[in-house]
């Protein structure tokens, strides 16, 4: 597995967050600490200069030049580049509507890193948006969820440099290649105490799914997986806390997320606030895909998205594929559990993290999967 390499964010971003706070004139002024290191986190301080009343001795002579010092080492310093630390390659590993990503080399150690290139726009939501990717990202620590490593700034592109997988995407990975039950119930636990970290600090990702999933190598199926990409996850003041903006992949958003057209509201009474149960629809999905290798919704891959979202509006799947025939019970339980339309009928994280499927506890019993009905419409 690779080993997150961290260092200190340092205040080489305070001009693009000061930009951010121009549009009121008495702002309060925030710099990034650039003396808090360990876990590569943001810290907002208030600026402050602290006056010092020295007294003077007979013996001193230069206390007068000595203040003048300490005043000038207060100021932040100009902000450096990122080729000062990092060799910049043309070797594109993706793009996407906001930016593109590269490899990079750390001068300093020759490891290999990934940065993430995004081009400032005058959009307030823009920059709030990446604002927020760059806050929740710093904070975070755990071996399954992507490590941001540091912050470059420039008049024209915000550069941020990740810890690099060469394993490519999960989405990838499913077209060509097929994880049996324990492959995934070993990964999908993984995953799921990195949705467990995020949602302990009231973090909702929004966006979970297989193209978010990278794998750190792509040596075996049994290379680990990170979450990565939260470009659209927010921070909650605690976890029954209701969102309302609209945003994520369609055929991953759970039916309470109205992204579809306003007929759909009417037709399915579709509500228009949402909870942090929205990761756990998603993470129904990326169990359902990696056991067979397709879509809940859409088996075929041949259904337009609208068809989709209707199926999903309606809870609409099956176990039918021959690919089921050798999948437990309890995976299918887990299944049922957390594909429910109904959000406050649907699993929450702890839920799942205790779910017997994962400790090898279900019943698998021929006698129990011949009673044990599984439904093909999920309310």
């Amino acid at each position: 597995m690779t080993i997150k390499s961290k260092m200190p964010i340092t205040s080489r971003a305070i001009k693009y967050f000061n930009s951010l706070k121009k549009i009121r004139k008495n702002r309060k002024k925030y710099i990034i600490n650039p003396y808090k290191i360990g876990n590569s986190s943001f810290s907002f301080k208030k600026k402050t200069i602290r006056k010092t009343i020295r007294r003077r001795s007979e013996n001193d002579e230069n206390d007068e030049n000595d203040e003048n010092d300490e005043k000038e080492d207060l100021s932040p310093k100009k902000n450096p580049r990122i080729t000062d630390f990092f060799h910049v390659t043309n070797n594109i590993l993706g793009e996407g509507h906001f930016g593109t990503v590269v490899k990079g080399i750390n001068k300093s150690t020759n490891n290999i890193v990934a940065i993430k290139c995004v081009k400032i726009r005058n959009c307030k939501k823009h920059k709030k948006s990446l604002k927020k990717e760059i806050e929740i990202t710093a904070h975070l620590d755990h071996p399954n969820i992507i490590s941001l490593i540091d912050v470059f700034v420039t008049n024209t592109h915000t550069q941020l440099v990740f810890q690099y997988l060469q394993g490519g995407d999960l989405f990838d990975k499913l077209n060509t290649n097929r994880y049996n039950e324990k492959q995934s119930k070993y990964h999908m636990r993984k995953i799921a105490l990195a949705l467990k970290y995020l949602h302990d600090r009231f973090i909702v990702h929004r966006d979970l799914k297989p193209e978010n999933i990278l794998l750190t190598t792509d040596c075996n199926l049994n290379t680990e997986m990170v979450i990565t990409d939260f470009g659209l996850s927010t921070t909650l003041n605690k976890l029954t806390s209701r969102m309302y903006t609209l945003c994520g992949t369609l055929i991953y958003s759970p039916p309470e997320i109205n992204v579809a057209q306003s007929k759909f509201q009417s037709d399915f009474n579709i509500p228009t606030s949402y909870t942090s149960k929205v990761d756990i629809w998603s993470f129904g999905i990326l169990i359902y895909m990696m056991l067979v290798n397709f879509h809940p919704f859409d088996q075929f891959g041949n259904l337009l998205d609208v068809d989709i979202w209707n199926r999903i509006q309606k809870g609409q799947f099956n176990y039918h594929s021959k690919k089921w025939k050798n999948v437990s019970y309890g995976a299918k339980n887990l299944i049922n559990n957390l594909l429910v339309v109904n959000p406050d009928k649907r699993f929450n994280i702890d839920q799942i993290i205790n779910h017997p499927w994962f400790f090898d506890k279900f019943s698998l019993d021929k006698k129990l999967k011949k009673t044990q009905s599984l439904p093909v419409f999920h309310k």
